[in-house]
């Protein structure tokens, strides 16, 4: 532990293009172009971040996506997922615990340690940064300083403590030069300062501010604001008292306004706010802004909440004299059930997999491991589960001498509240339809028991797909199209036929399928299903994006009725053709 005397030390991380990076490693793909995540703001589609190659082409966040095409028609554009973007920010704290147990999110893109007397253990400060950035695999600015809010502003709006990046090898602190801003930094357009001189700790030359906000100017802007020189030369570097006062007044991230009110008033930097009386700030301009500027100048406390790894879910029991019976096995796993039941409900959780290890007395080890469609805390149900478990093993459960310990873990949980029971009894239908998939699964595999679930596509064959029930959710099915009958049999692909039609565009009045001509009484029809234009047009095959199709509900005279289309109309393709796709009953 430290000394109480000891200073303490903080390192603030921040990933300036975290959204689009994570984006990209997601995909797995290596895309050349720039890219941006949208979402909706109004009646418009606006930039939610943007990364390296698309900042240093001038967009920015806020900007409209028409206005960003129009500067680079190359784009990829993507939606935003900040749900995800939180997710992943979580991991990367969770790998950061290696470093130090103090470690905490900083949402929406940087995390924050406490690395008092955590740094000689991996070198130097400088040493351990690098070791971090390259744990997460972010392209990562940092920052160190005595109070979390100032590492943060140093890191976000300062010249950083260093260059670093994932793949680069920092093995003592880079000595700070000056870098001239000039056409081939990667600084955003209209992002450098005044003065000549600022010092960029990414691994690609860039910056940006952190917060997301409805506005169209985020990206580009704090190093937009008013920065002074804090370099004395190659080597010599002012104090951090000073690199904080250097900062501009962005770094306190306060509302538009007042930033624009402080700039009126002459004062543009930290430093300049801080001559000034806090008495008067504070009626000029708001307590919020005096509250800010102390916690950067490190004269309020800005405590950090670190995030707490969670005890694992897990019970354990071990027998003086070795057990053999499958039944007392069965019995001690539904008591280990009920108190890893009681942990997880403390928790608010319901575990999804649950896992057994049985150790026998000669040493060996055998594994049982059970899967529920729903998140689930019953001792007595998952107790079944186990039992079906057992009864479907190919290799019988071989006691031996007998087992000496029996252990259970919850390795899959997800969230789990009350549920009110609602009047027409939905919740526990659902429940039971949930008890039956799991106990069929458990016995038959997990490709055992499938689910057909719909998907977003107006082409027939694809509109679902199917799944095993123990992954895949119930999903409500939407009426196809506008209530329309479907045939209760449907050919997947659909099959080729010969037809004749009295006129080009209308329903056939002759058609030869399996050998068999078949003379047509009655049709209903078009229902007319374009094509998929998002998707790349694949030729005159079944399901190709580029033809539409007019399907028809015929009979003919021996009474059978028939679900017929036409694959393409004239204009599109000189020779259409016709399908089978069902039989009605």
């Amino acid at each position: 532990m430290p000394d109480a005397s000891m200073p303490r030390r903080y390192l603030a991380l921040w990933f300036p293009w975290f959204p689009c990076e994570r984006v990209r490693k997601a995909s797995g793909q290596d895309w050349s172009v720039p890219v941006v995540l949208v979402e909706r703001a109004g009646n418009a589609l606006r930039l939610a971040a943007v990364d390296a190659q698309a900042s240093g082409l001038g967009l920015s966040v806020g900007m409209t996506l028409a206005d960003a095409r129009a500067r680079c028609p190359d784009l990829k554009s993507l939606p935003h997922d900040g749900e995800a973007d939180a997710r992943e920010l979580e991991r990367l704290t969770g790998r950061m615990l290696r470093f130090t147990p103090m470690a905490a999110p900083d949402p929406p893109d940087g995390i924050m340690l406490d690395i008092t007397a955590c740094a000689h253990l991996f070198g130097g400060e400088a040493a351990l940064a690098q070791a971090a950035i390259t744990e997460a695999g972010y392209t990562a600015r940092h920052a160190f300083a005595v109070h979390a809010a100032a590492a943060r502003a140093l890191a976000q709006y300062g010249d950083g403590d260093g260059e670093a990046s994932p793949s680069s090898s920092l093995r003592g602190r880079r000595p700070k030069q000056s870098r001239a801003v000039g056409a081939d930094s990667g600084l955003p357009r209209g992002s450098a300062s005044r003065h000549d001189e600022a010092k960029p700790s990414l691994s690609q030359p860039s910056s940006s501010p952190r917060r997301r906000e409805s506005s169209s100017r985020r990206l580009a802007e704090p190093l937009a604001q008013e920065m002074t020189p804090r370099f004395r030369g190659n080597d010599e570097v002012g104090s951090e008292e000073e690199r904080i006062r250097a900062l501009p007044i962005a770094a306190l991230e306060l509302p538009e306004e007042a930033q624009s009110g402080l700039r009126r008033a002459g004062l543009v930097t930290v430093g300049d706010l801080a001559t000034r009386p806090m008495a008067a700030l504070a009626a000029r301009f708001g307590g919020e802004t005096v509250a800010r500027l102390r916690a950067v100048l490190g004269e309020q406390d800005s405590p950090m909440a670190p995030r707490r790894p969670s005890a694992p879910l897990r019970a354990e029991a071990r027998f003086a004299e070795p057990v053999a019976r499958t039944d007392y096995v069965l019995e001690v796993i539904e008591d280990l059930l009920a108190d890893l039941s009681r942990q997880m409900e403390a928790r608010h959780l319901g575990g999804r997999r649950f896992t057994v290890r049985l150790e026998r007395t000669d040493g060996a080890r055998r594994r049982l491991s059970v899967e529920t469609s729903l998140p689930s805390r019953d001792p007595a149900r998952l107790a079944r589960l186990f039992g079906e478990r057992i009864e479907a093993l190919a290799d019988p459960l071989d006691p031996g001498f007998g087992f000496d310990a029996i252990a259970l873990a919850a390795s899959r949980t997800e969230p789990l509240h009350p549920a009110q029971p609602e009047i027409g009894g939905k919740v526990a239908e659902a429940e039971s339809i949930a008890v039956l998939i799991d106990r069929l699964t458990t016995r038959f595999g997990e490709h055992g028991v499938l689910r057909s679930v719909p998907c977003d596509t107006h082409i027939p064959e694809a509109a679902q797909q199917v799944l095993p029930a123990l992954h895949a959710a119930p999903a409500p099915w939407p009426d196809a199209g506008d209530g329309l009958p479907r045939p209760v049999f449907l050919f997947d692909p659909p099959q080729p036929v010969t037809a004749m039609a009295g006129v080009p565009d209308g329903p056939p009045q002759r058609l030869r399928w399996r050998g068999q001509v078949h003379e047509i009484v009655r049709a209903e029809g078009p229902e007319r299903i374009a094509s998929e234009w998002w998707h790349r047009p694949q030729g005159h095959v079944p399901g190709a994006a580029g033809l539409t199709r007019d399907y028809y509900r015929i009979e003919d005279a021996q009474g059978g009725r028939y679900w017929v289309f036409r694959h393409g109309l004239y204009e599109e393709t000189g020779e259409p053709r016709w399908y089978m796709h069902g039989l009605f009953a």
